[in-house]
């Protein structure tokens, strides 16, 4: 039976618009695959108790050429007599009748899986219809693709009459696809975008940037953004609120990339009020993403400021935060017994690993009128406490850090100053300095 409906189907494709040949990628036979399932058969049907036929089809050269997969609610096939997703029947035949053309199932269900044959009859006067609007001479892959997707006559002519999908079946398919409706593309028209393309179409709708939305930010801004910049701040949740909001902080001169950042990262209305009551007015935007980016929040701020420290400028805490400075070390510095520290020397210290156990180390160790400026250069220069003993013990006095540090940077150590001050007993650490540096050796000798 379906054979024979090929040779009908060439006939009257010939017979009403011309030659139309029949090659391996126009044969109009197919296979398909189906399962009956309760549900809703399309994201833009409503149902959710609907008997759908799941549908894989198969067609062209050895049944691999094209696939196509679609949803169809079961009361739409004429002659498909299932009535529950458990259907169950032997040498089935059903159509799906569509404006672009009739699909003829034959096959059997079991359990509500179903496959067979199938031939695709195109509808000639569509066929017609179509070329005069432009889409030039259809092939039976495009026929089966509008067939599918429900693509009307009048669909088609009133997209094109918006000039939109001029020769391009492919943008037709994805308009009918996603939901551009002819008044959907008046209504974005509406709102001042008079030439949207179809791609920006497609996309608008795939990220629910409706008009509704575009108005609501036009109101919310006085100002219109373009589809690109709508469609990013729908991905990432940016309403008119928010735009609002900040125009009651005082915030205006701000675009759509700044919304999008500030989403992304997180700056809210409340994340700025915040900032403004620790004395923070008004911080421009990069700023505030920055501040999100590494995690500065308030509560950092507060506590920083409870630890002794004067509240920096926002570079500041963003810098202070990327060297890892906590509150804790702020406090324990501050503690450590050299005096208050400003910010610049909480980030020199955190930068060149000097510690608070370090700072009251070298403080115990006996050293005088220390500060931090001298404390980061005996750090960078590997001074310990331990080697400020080590001196002590081999007999130096009055030494401040230059001294150490010289001897650190010269290399010399207890045994080297024990010798020569075996031989110089007032000798100080300039004078063993200038020894090691003439490299000046010394005999050993044996110690009681």
């Amino acid at each position: 039976m379906l054979k024979s409906g090929i040779a009908l189907a060439a006939a009257l494709l010939i017979g009403r618009y011309g030659p139309f040949p029949l090659t391996k990628d126009d044969d109009p036979n197919g296979r398909w695959r189906g399962e009956l399932v309760q549900g809703s058969c399309s994201e833009n049907d409503g149902g959710d108790r609907d008997l759908c036929l799941h549908l894989t089809i198969k067609r062209g050269a050895l049944l691999r050429r094209s696939s196509y997969g679609f949803s169809v609610k079961a009361s739409s096939l004429t002659g498909l007599k299932a009535n529950s997703p458990s259907y169950t029947g032997k040498a089935v035949h059903f159509e799906l009748a569509r404006d672009a053309g009739t699909m003829s199932f034959e096959g059997d269900f079991d359990d509500g899986i179903g496959q067979g044959e199938l031939v695709f009859l195109g509808n000639p006067d569509y066929l017609a219809a179509m070329d005069k609007m432009g889409f030039g001479r259809l092939s039976q892959a495009d026929l089966i693709g509008l067939a599918i997707q429900d693509v009307t006559q009048r669909f088609a002519g009133d997209i094109r009459h918006r000039g939109l999908a001029e020769g391009d079946v492919d943008q037709l398919i994805a308009f009918k696809i996603h939901g551009v409706t002819p008044d959907f593309i008046d209504a974005v028209r509406e709102q001042g975008y008079d030439h949207p393309s179809g791609d920006e179409l497609v996309a608008l709708k795939i990220h629910n940037v409706s008009p509704e939305f575009m108005k609501e930010q036009r109101r919310a801004g006085d100002r219109r953004q373009s589809l690109d910049d709508l469609v990013a701040m729908r991905i990432h949740g940016v309403t008119s609120d928010l735009t609002r909001e900040l125009e009651d902080l005082g915030y205006e001169d701000f675009d759509s990339d700044d919304l999008v950042a500030m989403k992304i990262h997180g700056v809210t209305p409340e994340f700025i009020r915040a900032l403004a009551k620790l004395g923070y007015e008004h911080p421009d935007v990069d700023a505030l993403v920055g501040l999100r980016v590494q995690g500065v929040t308030p509560e950092y701020l507060e506590q920083i400021s409870k630890a002794g420290l004067d509240l920096p400028d926002l570079d500041d805490v963003t810098a202070m935060k990327v060297q890892g400075v906590s509150p804790e070390f702020v406090r324990d510095m501050m503690r450590a017994g050299i005096g208050h520290l400003g910010m610049d020397d909480i980030i020199g210290a955190k930068v060149q690993g000097v510690t608070p156990e370090y700072v009251r180390d070298m403080v115990k160790s006996g050293l005088d009128h220390v500060d931090l400026d001298d404390l980061i250069g005996a750090r960078v220069q590997g001074v310990t406490a331990d080697f400020v003993r080590s001196m002590r013990d081999a007999g130096l006095r009055n030494m401040d850090l230059d001294d150490l540090i010289s001897l650190r940077v010269q290399g010399i150590d207890r045994d080297f100053v024990r010798q020569y001050l075996d031989e110089d007993p007032h000798a100080d650490a300039d004078d063993i300095i200038e020894a090691r540096y003439n490299n000046r050796h010394f005999k050993r000798k044996a110690r009681m």
